[in-house]
């Protein structure tokens, strides 16, 4: 008699993103983003927000979730893949770039949450999360980003005038649980992630 082997269960999550920039425009004087107060209060599960302001932003949330738990199966794959790419030069900038989260926003949030919250031009932002649960065999849990662009130099004024704020209000988040990764960032050509890979054994 032959034995098969067990399978492995898995979940792969990809994205690419490539964003050519066309000539660089006259910038904004002032990009504003805001996530108001309250917003999101005891979310629970995976909550995943974008909120932009500006021009030439790539901005990702990705998770990726698998558990085998039960008999007949040698493991569990758990995988995120990103790749984002801007091509093009950007530009300058806004003069004053503001990114809040305000009061109470996200507090008692419970589970996964991926926040990505950006004022300004040019910035590539990522956020990925990779969970395998199990008991036995075999636990991979991956979270692999590449984040390029082909105009590295800072704004021909070394951004002299540039006024800019990320604040995060005290209570924000708070009385959560879980897993939180927060990009909140003001400004242009910013390069930003959080990675997670987690593997639990049960």
């Amino acid at each position: 008699m032959v034995r098969m082997p067990s399978p492995i269960i898995g979940l792969a999550v990809l994205a690419t993103a490539t964003l050519i920039a066309p000539p660089p425009a006259e910038a904004a004087d002032e990009t504003l983003s805001t996530i108001g107060a309250d917003s999101f209060k005891d979310a629970s599960g995976v909550t995943a927000v974008i909120v932009g302001s500006g021009d030439h932003n790539i901005i990702f949330n990705g998770a990726a979730i698998a558990a085998a738990e039960s008999d007949g199966f040698a493991g569990a794959l758990a995988s995120v893949t990103a790749t984002q790419n801007l091509e093009g030069p950007v530009g300058a900038g806004p003069d004053s770039a503001t990114a809040s989260i305000e009061a109470g926003a996200f507090a008692g949030v419970r589970g996964i949450v991926m926040v990505g919250n950006v004022s300004g031009d040019g910035n590539l932002i990522a956020n990925a999360t990779a969970i395998v649960l199990g008991s036995e065999g075999v636990r991979v849990a991956d979270a692999l980003l590449s984040q390029t662009r082909s105009d590295p130099t800072p704004p021909a004024d070394g951004g002299s005038g540039f006024s800019g704020a990320a604040p995060i209000h005290d209570s924000a988040f708070s009385g959560g649980s879980g897993v939180a990764q927060v990009i909140n960032a003001a400004g242009s050509r910013n390069t930003l992630s959080n990675t997670l890979g987690l593997s639990i054994a049960e």
